[in-house]
């Protein structure tokens, strides 16, 4: 039975822009695996220099050429249809839509790939390329493989079942290291490597030697996700409806209520973003004051996720995923439908 909480299985729960007008579709097929790329043809010729600083001075001069900064985009993984979706978000247009051997969960970028967490039955971690959507690897986890993250320069996914998390080295493609973390390994977040896990009802910090800290949650406190922005750790407590708030010390703990089943969550614009799974409410919860209040209604709400200018809302209900500005929630638009069940998304650069 697919879990439809946090990255995982086990459980069910409710829950270019420039001229031209002549596109298409390319679909390739390689070793089993589709992947479809939104192409566009214009009379238009862009060209992209890289920035040029010079300093002069009367001994020498300096010229320093920085690379072009990759376009932050939109990355949804459709766990229904097992699918990983890149969206430009400014236009809400497919850029490419890769078909996984089974349904996706968590995604990660990091080393110029999106790593996505895929459940049973392939029980592994897919490498897509950033740029083609190609598959470059499925790596071999265990069962219940759901939560994702890139951070330390590995990529780090949890497994359910095993209730462990696996250490990914991107040169290789080899796992190098599985640490245990207790029962129900779930959501993951980077900063080192955060996880928390649905059964031991813990939350877990990785360095990138293997080494883990624990901290115990409330004893009803089933834990699906978690985020930090540095200073402050949250992690939500779906049977509690509640969002437990730690310092960097990781010691105190502040509890905010956030109604009924709080699942995912996300950092951005001084704030975090915990969506609640049957309710639909996105709350935003201020960790200098450590409150919490209801800002928009999104049916099926689950994935969050903080852009540039907006935050992003998955909806596993509808397939779409939405966006509304930090300051004006009520502004909130559509920007693009998987056409199944969009679960979580991802914001950036794959690097």
């Amino acid at each position: 039975m697919r879990r439809i909480v946090t990255l995982g299985l086990g459980f069910a729960l409710i829950i270019a822009a420039c001229g031209g007008d002549d596109s298409a579709e390319t679909t390739t097929t390689t070793a089993g695996v589709t992947t479809t790329v939104a192409t566009t043809t214009t009379e238009a010729t862009t060209t992209t220099t890289a920035a040029t600083t010079t300093t002069t001075t009367e001994a020498e001069t300096t010229t320093t050429t920085s690379a072009p900064t990759a376009p932050s985009t939109l990355w949804v993984t459709d766990q229904t249809a097992g699918s990983l979706h890149k969206v430009d978000p400014a236009t809400g247009e497919m850029i490419f839509v890769t078909d996984l051997p089974s349904p996706a969960n968590g995604v990660a970028l990091g080393a110029g790939s999106a790593w996505v967490a895929l459940s049973s039955p392939a029980n592994s971690l897919a490498r897509v390329d950033g740029e083609s959507g190609e598959i470059l690897a499925l790596i071999e986890i265990g069962s219940g493989t759901g939560g994702v993250t890139f951070s330390e320069g590995f990529a780090w996914v949890s497994s359910f079942e095993a209730g462990t998390v696996s250490q990914v080295d991107p040169a290789t493609n080899e796992v190098v290291a599985t640490i245990d973390v207790g029962a129900g390994a779930t959501g993951m977040t980077s900063g080192s490597a955060w996880v928390t896990t649905w059964t031991a009802k813990t939350l877990n910090r990785i360095e990138a030697d293997g080494s883990l800290e624990s901290i115990d949650l409330p004893s009803e406190g089933s834990a699906p996700a978690v985020s930090t922005d540095g200073s402050y750790i949250a992690a939500t407590l779906f049977n509690e409806g509640q969002v437990i708030l730690f310092d960097a010390t990781f010691e105190v703990g502040d509890l905010i209520d956030t109604g009924q089943n709080a699942n995912v969550i996300a950092y951005g614009f001084d704030a975090f973003w915990a969506t609640n799974s049957v309710s639909g409410e996105v709350w935003r919860i201020d960790p200098a004051t450590k409150t919490g209040a209801a800002a928009t209604v999104v049916p099926g709400a689950l994935g969050v996720v903080a852009g540039d200018d907006m935050v992003y809302v998955a909806s596993f209900g509808t397939g779409t995923v939405y966006q509304f500005p930090p300051g004006d929630p009520s502004a909130m638009t559509d920007v693009y439908n998987t056409g199944g069940s969009a679960y979580e998304v991802a914001y950036g650069s794959a690097g």
